[in-house]
Parts: C-alpha cells; sequence; structure tokens
C-alpha cells in the first residue's frame, strides 16, 4: 500500500489506490472483523498499537462527526493507542490558523504519532498538514477522515468494503448498477467512491435534478471503459435496474459558503428524491440501499426495521473494521496475532481454589498423556492445569515450540515408562 500514499507515508487522496491496494484493504479488514468479533481474542488486539511497549498517540482534529470519530476512536483503544479528539472550533483553526501550521505545531511538539484530520472548511486540509509534515521532515502520519467537498477517504474504504462484502464476485467483475442520489455536487463521499469504483467497473446512475452535477473531476477519463457513467433526474425510471442505491443528505455545512438557493431549498427537490414508499416499491426487492449518515428526510426513522434492503448501520459497523486495518497496515504491518498470543496471551489455569490468569510464554512445558491438562510453569514445576483440552491444544498451536513431554504424575511417569 505505501507506494500509492501521498509522498510516501499518508491516505489522503481517493484517486491514490489501486485494486491491489483495494483488495488488502479488504483481506486486512476481513481479519480485523474476525479477531474483533471474537471475545476471546479481541484482548489481544490492544497490542497493535504499541511501539516499545508505550502506545501510539492520536490526534483527531474534527469538524462535527459521530461515525466517524468514534469508529477512529473505537480502533484506537481496541489496539492499544491513546487519542486527543480536539473538534475544530476547539482549535486555533477556528482562529483563522492554517492547516499546515497547526500541523508543524504538532509535528514539532512530538505531542502524535498521526494526525486525523476531518475539515469542512478546506478541500485541501489533509494534503497541506501532509506537506508541513514532509517539508520539515517530521514524524506524524496524516490520514484524511473528510476534507471540505473533495474527498473522504476512509469512507471511500468502508464503502467499497460494503460492497465487496454484499457481492463480492459482482463487485470485482463489475457487474453492479448502483445509483447515486442526492447532493452530488457538495457530498465528498460520492466523489470519493467513483474514485474508488473506477477500479473495479460496473454502471453508475447519478440522480439528481438538472442544475446538480457531480464536478467533472471527481469523473472517471474516457480512457476507463469499465465504469458507466449516465446523469438521470428521475430515480423511479431506473429503479428495475439498480442493484445498489447510496442517498445522501443535503450538505449544507459544506454549502454554507455558497448560500446555495433554489432547487436544493425546495420541497419537490427534496421529496424527489427520497426513498419515498413508491420508490421503495420500484426497487429491486434483493437490492442494498446504503447512505454516509446522518440522514433527514431522505427516508424514515427505523426504516431498517421493516425494509432489509436499507443496511446504512451495518454499513457504519463496517467504518470500525476498514478503520483498524488501516490503523494495522500503516503502524503494524508486521505483527502478528499468533506473535502476540505467545507473547501477551492468557489461559485460564485451575489452581487449588480457584482458576488464575497465566502468561502463556511462562508455559515452558506440556503434558503429552492424552487425557493429562497439566502443565509445567517456568519457576514453579507441574504446578499448572489447564481446564479443557482445547486449551492445551490452544497453547501449543500459539507457541509451537513447547516441548511435549510427561508430568510428575504416577499415571503420567507409568505411561512414559511402557
Amino acid at each position: 500500500m505505501r507506494p500509492n500514499l501521498y509522498r510516501g507515508r499518508h491516505p489522503i487522496n481517493a484517486d491514490a489506490f489501486g485494486p491491489v491496494e483495494f483488495s488488502e484493504v479488504f483481506r486486512t479488514a476481513d481479519d480485523m472483523r474476525e479477531k474483533y468479533l471474537d471475545r476471546k481474542i479481541r484482548p489481544l488486539l490492544k497490542y497493535f498499537l504499541l511501539r516499545d511497549g508505550e502506545p501510539l498517540s492520536f490526534q483527531l482534529i474534527m469538524s462535527p462527526s459521530t461515525r466517524t470519530a468514534i469508529s477512529f476512536q473505537t480502533s484506537i483503544r481496541v489496539m492499544g493507542g491513546i487519542y486527543d479528539w480536539k473538534p475544530d472550533i476547539m482549535s486555533s483553526l477556528s482562529k483563522g490558523e492554517s492547516a499546515k501550521s497547526m500541523a508543524t505545531i504538532l509535528g514539532y511538539f512530538e505531542c502524535c504519532d498521526c494526525i486525523i484530520v476531518r475539515y469542512d472548511e478546506d478541500d485541501y486540509a489533509a494534503q497541506k498538514m501532509a506537506d508541513a509534515i514532509e517539508d520539515r521532515g517530521l514524524s506524524p502520519i496524516v490520514i484524511d477522515a473528510g476534507s471540505g467537498t473533495r474527498s473522504h477517504v476512509t469512507q471511500m474504504f468502508l464503502d467499497m468494503y460494503t460492497y465487496y462484502r454484499w457481492r463480492p464476485k459482482e463487485f470485482y467483475t463489475g457487474d453492479i448498477t448502483y445509483a447515486f442520489i442526492g447532493d452530488l455536487s457538495h457530498s465528498r463521499t460520492i466523489h470519493s467512491d467513483l474514485k474508488g469504483l473506477e477500479n473495479f467497473g460496473g454502471t453508475v446512475y447519478l440522480v439528481g435534478p438538472e442544475a446538480e452535477n457531480v464536478p467533472s473531476e471527481y469523473l472517471p477519463s474516457s480512457e476507463n471503459t469499465r465504469l458507466r457513467i449516465y446523469k438521470v433526474t428521475d430515480p423511479l425510471a431506473i429503479a428495475d435496474k439498480v442493484d445498489a442505491w447510496y442517498f445522501t443528505r443535503s450538505q449544507d455545512n459544506l454549502r454554507k459558503k455558497k448560500k446555495t438557493t433554489g432547487d436544493r431549498k425546495s420541497s419537490a427537490f427534496s421529496e424527489a428524491y427520497w426513498a419515498t414508499k413508491k420508490l421503495r416499491d420500484a426497487m429491486k426487492k434483493d437490492a442494498i440501499v446504503l447512505h454516509p449518515l446522518p440522514h433527514g428526510p431522505e427516508f424514515e426513522e427505523d426504516i431498517d426495521l421493516i425494509d432489509h434492503r436499507f443496511q446504512h448501520f451495518p454499513q457504519a459497523l463496517n467504518g470500525i473494521f476498514v478503520r483498524m486495518a488501516l490503523l494495522k497496515m500503516l503502524f503494524a504491518p508486521h505483527v502478528d496475532i499468533k506473535q502476540i498470543a505467545s507473547e501477551y496471551g492468557k489461559v485460564e489455569m485451575s489452581g487449588y481454589f480457584h482458576s488464575i490468569p497465566v502468561n502463556t510464554k511462562n508455559i515452558i512445558g506440556l503434558c503429552c498423556t492424552e487425557n493429562c491438562l497439566c502443565v509445567e510453569l517456568r519457576g514453579n514445576g507441574w504446578e499448572g492445569k489447564l481446564q479443557s483440552k482445547q486449551e492445551k491444544l490452544k497453547v501449543k498451536a500459539e507457541n509451537p515450540i513447547i516441548p511435549w513431554t510427561f508430568c510428575n504424575h504416577t499415571h503420567c511417569q507409568q505411561v512414559s515408562v511402557k
């Protein structure tokens, strides 16, 4: 992935990643998903974001956000890092400080290993921060979590991952028909997703009034024949063709400087591009409906409880797995869960009066008698006993160099003589 990062280190441009990088993110996200959902393995994830035994530090500079901020916070916390969350209105950005100046200060102060930036006021905030860091030889990595109307790299990854999880074969072969509906001109998630889909192909309908269009810089080049894009004004006209719907709200936070009037403010515009019952009835029964959230009147509250096609909450949950994957790929590419389990993992061992957790690295011998659960502990001899055969096999799998031998129990010694 690193050759495609901005200036070799920073994931900030949606168009910098190709199919190989996406596949690596998907594979890693699947792996992190499995570990996160396994209650026994999840505690071991807290050793991923360590350097020399100390937690890596993350500085979150955020315009208003719930899902992006909390999914990053959850990912960092679960993986053992620490973070400081500073809303942009509480930072010097609100007093006119430039993104470059802020990044320079954070870099010189050596107060964080990574800057995660979401800033509505500047399309190039993340890139400017990365330039400031690189021009001065400073250490933090910058991650784009939403810059103006231009890009939202991590949302792009989680949306592509959601499509991939939904229909992996069709996604890779470009046999999915998509509809992006709503705020075409200002939605950075639509702009980023179009860049992502260039790698996989498909048919895309951009749905909105005549005056509402995606800026040309976010559309694929004429050489890209895999992604076919059409502009339509009536969602009902293409409802029976679309496999994946992607609704967006009016991006008022990104439009406020332009004070847009006209179609954007009319209820006719809104209702024409909502997921009305009439449109839902016309949709394919096996379609999927996504939304980067938060949603407005585009569809009713709790629609997911009555229509299984609306998958915006599982989509948001995928943000945790994708952001965990990015953090692993950036900061812990060579960390292996088996190595962590061997060094830090614990198993429940039966003591005389109660079970006690024992670090597996202190186990130096396993009794090879089939039904014996005794283990030899460093400094304590054969004083430990596992709870089950499964635990015994788990310890051996996590640390294959532990020798099979015979404990000092009479029965086992008799077996060893035979």
